[in-house]
């Protein structure tokens, strides 16, 4: 509770003491060290994060989800930080990385998966590589994925951008205007981040400052450049 306690007031050094106290009491206890590994992400201590999850024999009674969850979020900012220190080839090693499901985390690959982040980001480093002719299948799969799902999700803004970097500016619309009938926040910062509504983006993300998926978007937009 007194973790929950400080996360929600953003005092995510405070978070870190209690949890590395809580862990070195309870060491076999998985879900205090998943909540220690969250507390290093939020102090961005990613590194450290992940090696504590590869750490860990997590069943899937106790709360493995959250585990493979956590790794991949870990996974995603080391690999952001290689490519703000223009390590593409590692950082394309790190995306794939994400995309693991250590059977010690205790829960099995779902059959539909959305992995358009680490799509994008690896369709980046490998421009970024001059291997332009391996990213047209990475892109083709962010864009199929959110049509053909259509869910609430901040990734969906990656199919517009891409679309709209084709010039295929209608195929964006469409999406937009399919977003936009939705009630959700996340669909509405979508449409809103699409429309470059500056005013409405900003009302939204006052909500998401602590959304470590928000947060990751918003990272992939700082080191892509776009």
């Amino acid at each position: 509770k007194l973790i929950e306690y400080y996360n929600t007031r953003q005092n995510y050094q405070m978070t870190l003491t209690l949890a590395t106290e809580a862990v070195k009491k309870h060491k076999d206890n998985p879900d205090i060290g998943v909540q220690y590994a969250i507390a290093l992400i939020n102090n961005g201590q990613y590194a450290k994060s992940l090696e504590t999850l590869e750490g860990m024999n997590i069943l899937p009674s106790e709360g493995a989800k959250l585990g493979k969850v956590v790794f991949e979020q870990a996974s995603l900012f080391l690999a952001m930080d290689l490519i703000s220190n223009k390590k593409y080839k590692e950082a394309i090693s790190m995306v794939e990385k994400s995309k693991e499901w250590p059977e010690t985390l205790g829960v099995g690959k779902p059959y539909d998966v959305d992995i358009r982040i680490q799509d994008y980001l690896s369709v980046f480093c490998l421009e970024k590589l001059n291997r332009k002719s391996e990213t047209a299948v990475l892109q083709k799969s962010i864009i199929d994925y959110t049509n053909q799902q259509m869910v609430s999700s901040f990734s969906n803004i990656l199919a517009i951008r891409l679309l709209n970097e084709k010039g295929d500016t209608e195929a964006a619309n469409i999406l937009i205007q399919k977003m936009s009938k939705s009630e959700n926040p996340i669909q509405k910062w979508v449409v809103a981040t699409s429309k470059k509504d500056q005013t409405a983006i900003n009302n939204l993300e006052k909500d998401f400052t602590t959304n470590t998926n928000f947060l990751i978007i918003k990272k992939l937009f700082e080191v892509t450049g776009k």
